[in-house]
């Protein structure tokens, strides 16, 4: 038997045929799927339609528009049932329809009279009628209810599958401030590919038991995208994992750059050309419509997901103590701001109790207090409450530089103050570290976030030289020098009405 291309047969492309059937390409390619037809394939795969395919998709879209189940269809493209006994039994059931659908069931009885067989129906000449008769009802009629189980479109189906890995990475944010107290403004490149690690997990744990109860996900939802088996039941747990775990795998490679390139761009041409994922062989994948309003809805999620994350970095920078504190509460207050700009201070760590905790270290001995040691906070009380936080340093004809305290007065200021709201110390804590990692050894009041800081600072003999100050010396070699500096660190007081000075 002759080819159609030897008989000189006119082909569309997928364009052509989009534009004369009426029918979007992810609907013809779910046709295709379901052998309802069977273009023509060239020898480098792609798809050409003639006017037989025409035809076909013609009388597949009067048919929809007459809610005629596909299964239906089927039966009547192979002859297994006739037209005017599924006509008849459709108008019995349009009947039942609580929905205005009179036109159909009126299309129905004059298809009924004029066309006895399938292979006879005309289906432009109806669709014509009811393209008409959609107009002069404003439109409001003779919509043809396609089943899209198959979508193809690689935009909707990576946008649902950003909207889920935001959310994921959000519950891993959650997990990282309020469990760990870490900063997830900046992370390191490992904790960035640990959150991705984290965001694979969640996707793997979560997304199938989602796919089972409720067959879809959060970003498929958006999108109006439900995942089942091809008999209208739900997926197994196993069968959902089992599909999560191809998307991950085959689909994005678990994030190996550039491998996750090359799959993407495998998984994009695949939707383009109406190929099924490896990972959707069986598997229903029906979208609602395709309602612009639909990204609208995924872009201010995803607006919404961001400010999730600047909430959960602005709750991280609050202390986790405010008001007022015992000495306890200070010293939780100053470890947990240590912890959240990673200030370094060596072995020391200051405990409960307000003293320093430090392994024995022979420098630390044998070298002077001023270097490479700890100030001794001096706290001052009311009835068990902080007012005010102080150390001294005193030195004197030394030969040893006096190194910056800039790192324990940042730390006492932050841990003492007072913010007036979770945004504070998030907006007005540079106003603190500014001034004193810059200019740590000469004289210094700010008033910020209900604490007044005070540097007294008085030397001679020494050169100040940013982070530490450097010994002089006199004519005969001898140092003779010193170093005098105060800081404080004092709650601001109250006047009447609860409001600072």
């Amino acid at each position: 038997m002759k080819s159609k291309a030897a008989k000189g047969y006119a082909y569309m492309k997928i364009k052509e045929i989009e534009m004369k059937s009426g029918i979007d390409r992810a609907t013809i390619y779910y046709y295709e799927k379901e052998k309802l037809l069977l273009p023509h394939r060239t020898e480098n795969g792609y798809r050409e339609y003639g006017e037989e395919d025409l035809i076909t998709l013609q009388r597949i879209k009067l048919l929809r528009s007459l809610h005629l189940p596909l299964d239906e269809i089927r039966s009547l493209m192979k002859g297994n049932s006739s037209l005017r006994d599924t006509l008849s039994k459709q108008i019995g059931q349009l009947k039942k329809e609580e929905e205005d659908i009179s036109y159909a069931e009126e299309l129905c009885r004059t298809i009924y009279k004029e066309t006895p067989h399938f292979s006879d129906l005309d289906a432009e000449k109806y669709l014509k009628q009811i393209d008409a008769l959609s107009e002069e009802k404003g439109g409001r009629y003779f919509k043809v209810q396609d089943e899209l189980p198959m979508v193809f479109d690689p935009r909707i189906r990576f946008a649902a599958r950003l909207v889920d890995m935001f959310l994921y990475r959000l519950l891993w944010n959650f997990i990282r401030t309020f469990l760990f107290h870490q900063n997830i403004l900046d992370p390191t490149i490992g904790e960035s590919a640990i959150m991705w690690g984290m965001i694979l997990l969640f996707t793997l744990i979560l997304e199938p038991i989602l796919l089972w109860l409720f067959r879809t996900t959060p970003g498929k939802a958006i999108y109006g995208i439900t995942i089942e088996k091809e008999n209208n039941q739900r997926l197994t747990l196993e069968e959902a994992f089992e599909r999560t775990w191809g998307v991950l795998s085959k689909g994005l490679a678990f994030g190996i750059l550039p491998i996750t390139t090359i799959t993407l761009a495998i998984s994009r041409n695949r939707c383009e050309n109406g190929q099924i994922q490896p990972w959707d062989e069986n598997i229903v994948y029906r979208v609602r419509d395709y309602k612009f309003y639909r990204n609208i809805i995924a872009f201010l999620v995803l607006l919404l997901f961001i400010g999730a994350n600047f909430l959960q970095s602005v709750f991280y920078y609050s202390p986790p103590n405010r008001g007022e504190l015992t000495v306890e509460e200070f010293v939780e207050n100053f470890n947990h701001y240590r912890d959240v700009y990673e200030i370094d201070l060596g072995e020391y760590t200051l405990k409960s109790s307000a003293a320093w905790d430090s392994p024995y270290n022979f420098r630390k001995h044998y070298l002077p207090n001023h270097l490479r040691s700890a100030p001794n906070f001096a706290y001052n009380l009311e009835s068990g409450i902080v007012t005010a936080v102080s150390f001294n340093v005193d030195v004197r004809n030394s030969d040893f530089y006096v190194e910056s305290y800039s790192d324990y007065m940042i730390l006492m200021a932050l841990a003492l103050t007072k913010p007036e709201s979770v945004f504070d110390t998030a907006l007005n804590a540079h106003k603190i570290i500014g001034p004193v990692r810059w200019e740590p050894f000469k004289p210094l009041e700010i008033s910020e976030m209900g604490v007044t800081l005070i540097n007294e600072v008085e030397y001679e003999g020494f050169e100040d030289n940013y982070d530490h100050m450097s010994p002089e010396r006199n004519d005969d070699g001898e140092p003779n020098n010193f170093y005098r500096q105060k800081f404080t660190v004092e709650k601001q007081p109250m006047e009447e009405g609860g409001e600072l000075r």
